[in-house]
């Protein structure tokens, strides 16, 4: 069987960052959602008013499977359409493994003045009103694997627990 690891949190809570290090540690194969909206962009694309990019999302993920026994993709988890994913990829016969990064206001924007990755763009009120609807959505959307993103140990933290999931 083929998983997904879907990795959520708000902006800048470390969800490259991670999953860059599932694709060291464990192989699992990355699938940047903010490269790939910046690919349909540029060529002309618009997302779905309601849906956003969730049909191009899951078929990327889809064909990355083809190739992958296991990838993981990022989502902020603020939007409906973050939340229909795992649903999808599941009906569609996947495992789907989702892991929350929880990160307090101070520690993401300090990062998010310090980076300098290429990243969709956002205006920080939009970053503000993302990391709000993502922190709200804690109490109903319920996820495999919470955990604090602030700390020096989430990254062996997670790689150590899919280490486990996967092997299972």
């Amino acid at each position: 069987m083929t998983s997904v690891v879907i990795v959520y949190g708000p902006k800048a809570a470390g969800k490259s960052y991670l999953s860059q290090a599932l694709e060291r540690e464990l192989g699992i194969s990355h699938i940047d959602p903010d490269a790939l909206v910046l690919e349909w962009i540029e060529q002309g694309h618009r997302p779905d008013p309601r849906n956003g990019w969730l049909t191009e999302i899951v078929a990327a993920t889809k064909s990355a499977l083809e190739t992958h026994k296991a990838v993981s993709l990022e989502a902020t988890g603020a939007w409906d359409s973050d939340w229909t994913l795992p649903g999808l990829l599941r009906d569609a016969g996947h495992e789907v493994i989702t892991i929350r990064l929880l990160i307090d206001h101070a520690t993401a924007r300090a990062r998010l003045s310090a980076r300098q990755e290429t990243r969709v763009p956002v205006s920080a009120s939009e970053v503000e009103r993302i990391w709000n609807a993502a922190n709200a959505r804690r109490k109903s959307q319920k996820v495999d694997l919470e955990i604090d993103a602030a700390g020096s140990d989430f990254v062996e933290r997670t790689v150590r627990y899919l280490s486990e999931r996967l092997r299972a």
